[in-house]
């Protein structure tokens, strides 16, 4: 095996075994993560079509606030759109999907099965010191826009009263995240590279917040749909684990 490749991966495979482990309730049927996994590979290609045709309309950034609105809106809404799709076909109603941890399983597999793609190709082109650099910035930063998605998805699904809401933070969380991530990089100043460093402290800190939060958390139904209990209590599941500080 080149250790192109063995680089390129390696990090997909360390993530994966990371967020599994902390799942303590019903493990994930193998086929479906499969099928994730394959699913964000594929999302990558309709992400280059739909990033291609943002510059195919709007032309190549050249100023700072181009940079920037490529960044959230030409690169981060699309790549983080064609994943949320994905986990919404293949997950959202699957009846494994019983936890709300579950919701961040699912949407970080299918961002590593995107994240993979990608990495191949650029260790490929770059080299393995691009792969070792991608390894502690953009393959857990894709993970990271996964668990915040799936944070949120688990939430829009276990908490109907306010699904609309917390549906709209699935999309627009990992859109955020992501944006300010490339624009850092787009605009490549002094100044902006100091904070990524922090930055990219605080994703992963607060993705293991939300994995500590939400795996401690039993199976929410043991079948189907949600039916408006929790852990067998009469009551639904009253969603206060949403604060981003």
């Amino acid at each position: 095996m080149p250790m192109e490749f063995l680089i390129a991966i390696l990090p997909t495979v360390v993530i994966i075994f990371v967020i599994l482990s902390f799942d303590r309730y019903n493990r994930e049927p193998v086929w479906l993560l499969a099928l994730l996994f394959i699913a964000g590979i594929i999302t990558a290609f309709p992400a280059i079509i739909l990033e291609t045709l943002y510059t195919s309309i709007f032309g190549e950034p050249y100023t700072a606030v181009g940079l920037v609105f490529q960044a959230f809106f030409g690169v981060a809404l699309m790549e983080e759109g064609v994943k949320y799709v994905a986990d919404k076909l293949i997950a959202y109603n699957s009846r494994s999907y019983d936890e709300l941890y579950d919701g961040i399983i699912y949407c970080a597999t299918v961002s590593l099965g995107f994240a993979t793609l990608e990495n191949i190709a650029y260790v490929g082109k770059y080299g393995i010191t691009t792969g070792i650099v991608r390894a502690i910035t953009s393959v857990p930063g894709h993970a990271i826009f996964g668990v915040l998605m799936g944070y949120f998805l688990s939430l829009a699904k276990f908490v109907p009263e306010k699904r609309n809401y917390y549906t709209v933070l699935s999309i627009a969380a990992p859109v955020a995240a992501h944006g300010v991530y490339d624009a850092i990089l787009f605009l490549n100043l002094d100044w902006a590279l100091l904070v990524f460093v922090p930055f990219m402290i605080y994703l992963y800190t607060k993705a293991i917040k939300l994995i500590k939060e939400t795996n401690s958390i039993p199976p929410i139904v043991n079948n189907g749909p949600y039916d408006g209990s929790y852990n067998g209590q009469d009551g639904p599941y009253d969603g206060n684990m949403t604060s981003l500080e």
